[in-house]
């Protein structure tokens, strides 16, 4: 593999971009995995339990969606008794809408609580991130908090099927809070957002658009200081102050995040928006937990021909975690809470290799999570790319959102090639940019790193003239350093440390 595809470069913008048991620590490599009762191997796709009888009639030979006689409906208002559930006849059916009918609720978990199968909720519906979400026409159907999202229930070890459910689209620790600071209607090309001040400790500020358009960050002032603008991110330029790259529907900003304290102060922010929209601004704010704890939900996506293990992590990808945790010791940061979720059926083949234009329905399959954490997609390949960040940083505590994920290339990472970094390399990297981290220098010797204390490999350091700036040509200029674009060593600057180490996602 070509070493300029070793990570997403996600800088290079510049002409556009109750529980089901006790928690465990990764500390000790245990792991809250799927059920895996009746599957030896921990996932073999055909020797699943299959669901429980079914009372009569029957369902329809075709595995159609056939409720019989119960009422259908898409939310409990429909249900004059009862409430709106999966309908207990109907045969799974891989990406066909969820069959929903008004009836009683089956013993089980209720909405927003831990589920690994259909049959731990007492409405049918457990979502792929594992919770039990109830079913919604519009977010009034749903509890205070919530959202009404497009979701998928697991319904089978083989199917997914899609409905809309309600979840906590924003999930804090008790140590962050979400705060709405600005909604407007845009219809482009270009917008205004005056952002607060941000909290010394760090704030992440985010613009999102509704309905869905493009929003891109162009300029980042404070009292007449230009911070960021996205026409200046050329070789040979120093770097920004408080540099805004990632663009989307969902875009993050982390303030402060480079050695310029930028506390105190509001910002003026600039964006280009790409169709008329509802803007809407906010701000998480708060403080990291002490324990600088991260927790982690895995999703198996086909990559590396994994599956969730029956107790643990499968050992080669435990491995590569315990690696990323020992690159970033100095950040003090530990990884905590991992649970485990496998992709079944189609979507696990459609999204199994993906490019860039992929990322936000990959990345939605967290929501429902209900709880703050990363996100990880074990993909098999990754378009130019070992590794993808949704954001730098991400949208820390959003599940579901499409800047609220990292995604790794399983299949490639294992290719026995001595150019291409270990696991634990390409998930600290990774870890490292959702966290807030940007690369020490871009593969041309663009620079848009903002701290003091990390190496930069200019141009002029390209001493074959081929345009790219590889790890033999940076020694001593940011080569060594786990953020450099082609990372092959795991160096951790103290200011890169202390940077990912008050992340607001930590508990």
């Amino acid at each position: 593999m070509n070493p300029v595809c070793f990570f997403a470069l996600f800088l290079l913008i510049v002409g556009a971009s109750p529980g089901c048991g006790a928690r465990t620590e990764l500390d000790a490599w245990s792991v809250t995995p799927p059920s895996d009762a009746g599957r030896p191997d921990g996932g073999a796709p055909d020797a699943f339990v299959p669901p429980r009888p079914p009372p009569p009639p029957p369902p329809p030979r075709d595995g159609g969606v056939d409720a019989g006689p119960a009422e259908a409906c898409g939310r409990d208002a429909d249900c004059g008794t009862g409430l709106c559930r999966r309908s207990p006849v109907a045969a799974p059916r891989d990406l066909a809408p969820v069959p929903l009918v008004c009836g009683e609720p089956d013993p089980g978990a209720s909405d927003g609580e831990r589920c690994e199968t259909a049959r731990d909720c007492d409405r049918g519906l457990c979502v792929l991130a594992g919770t039990c979400a109830a079913p919604c026409v519009s977010d009034d159907d749903c509890a205070p908090d919530h959202a009404c999202v497009d979701l998928y229930a697991r319904t089978s070890v083989s199917a997914a099927q899609p409905y809309r459910g309600c979840v906590l689209p924003f999930v804090p620790h008790a140590g962050i809070r979400l705060e709405s600071i600005d909604e407007r209607s845009e219809t482009g090309p270009f917008a205004e957002l005056i952002l607060p001040a941000a909290d010394a400790s760090g704030s992440l500020f985010l613009v999102r658009s509704s309905p869905r358009a493009l929003v891109i960050p162009r300029t980042l002032r404070q009292s007449g200081v230009v911070l960021f603008d996205a026409d200046t991110l050329v070789p040979g330029v120093l770097p920004p102050l408080n540099p805004v790259v990632g663009f989307g529907t969902v875009v993050p900003m982390l303030a402060p995040n480079g050695s310029r304290d930028v506390s105190g102060v509001p910002f003026e922010l600039f964006v280009s928006v790409g169709s008329p929209t509802e803007l809407t601004l906010r701000a998480v704010r708060g403080r990291a937990g002490e324990s600088r704890t991260l927790d982690v939900d895995v999703f198996f996506v086909g990559g590396g021909g994994l599956r969730p293990g029956a107790a643990a992590l499968p050992s080669r990808l435990a491995r590569g975690f315990q690696e990323a945790a020992r690159i970033l010791a100095p950040s003090g940061i530990r990884f905590g809470e991992v649970r485990q979720h496998e992709i079944p059926g189609t979507l696990r083949s459609r999204l199994a290799f993906v490019d860039s234009s992929d990322l936000s329905e990959l990345f939605a399959l967290a929501a429902g999570a209900g709880r703050p954490s990363m996100p990880v997609f074990l993909v098999r390949d990754i378009s130019g790319a070992l590794g993808v960040a949704g954001g730098i940083p991400g949208a820390w505590a959003h599940p579901g959102s499409e800047t609220n994920g990292i995604a790794l290339a399983l299949d490639v990472i294992f290719e026995p090639d001595p150019l291409i970094p270990p696991l634990g390399t390409v998930v600290a990297h990774e870890t490292g940019h959702f966290l807030g981290l940007f690369h020490t220098s871009e593969v041309d010797g663009t620079v848009v790193e903002p701290l003091d204390d990390t190496p930069e490999c200019g141009p002029e350091r390209d001493t074959d003239g081929d345009g790219w700036l590889f790890p033999a040509e940076c020694v001593g200029a940011g080569a060594e350093n786990i953020m450099f674009w082609a990372a092959q060593n795991d160096g951790l600057s103290p200011q890169q440390a202390a940077l990912v180490g008050r992340a607001l996602l930590l508990r």
